[in-house]
């Protein structure tokens, strides 16, 4: 569940994935920026607004999404509370295949939340609707280079899973410290 920090209800978790590079520059990946700084692998975590009552009313419905976005850089060291999405990898493979696997989000993603950025805008993968606030944490989370070669070399898509930074088109974009 996620709640509060002026979120217009509780939202439920209904699926999470990943955006990254090729490999082969450390600041592509990520489909958001901070002051211009891209990292290699950008988590998305999509929750759905439960007073819709289901996952598809609130696909369709106004405020009916938040997103999560949690940025990772590398670094040497392991990050533990990856292994498992990391060892699922290999099972999923292609573009389109979804595994569920049981996750303790609490140890994946800070424990402290803020700064975050938030703003208006659209899922970044179809159907694109124009229904998500976005929650864009400031402070990266570190996987290893091994983690990372993980994605970057068992993951086969047609074209990297990231999209280039689109234009704001006059979103206003709110910083939020406390």
């Amino acid at each position: 569940m996620m709640y509060g920090g002026r979120l217009p209800g509780v939202f439920r978790l209904l699926q999470l994935h990943f955006h990254f590079g090729d490999g082969s520059h450390m600041e592509q990946g990520s489909e958001h920026r901070i002051n211009h700084q891209g990292y290699p692998v950008e988590m998305h975590l999509v929750f759905w607004n439960m007073k819709y009552l289901s996952s598809e009313l609130a696909i369709k419905s106004p405020e009916g999404l938040s997103v999560l976005a949690v940025f990772f850089k590398v670094t040497s060291r392991v990050n533990t509370a990856l292994e498992p999405i990391v060892k699922m990898l290999p099972h999923v493979g292609y573009k389109g295949k979804a595994r569920t696997l049981s996750l303790n989000l609490d140890k994946i993603i800070p424990w402290k939340l803020t700064p975050f950025y938030r703003y208006k805008g659209s899922l970044t993968t179809p159907p694109c609707t124009e229904n998500v606030i976005w929650t864009v944490l400031e402070r990266p989370m570190s996987m290893s280079i091994s983690q990372y070669k993980v994605f970057v070399n068992t993951l086969s898509w047609d074209s990297n899973p990231y999209r280039p930074v689109q234009p704001l088109n006059g979103r206003k974009v709110t910083f939020c410290n406390a």
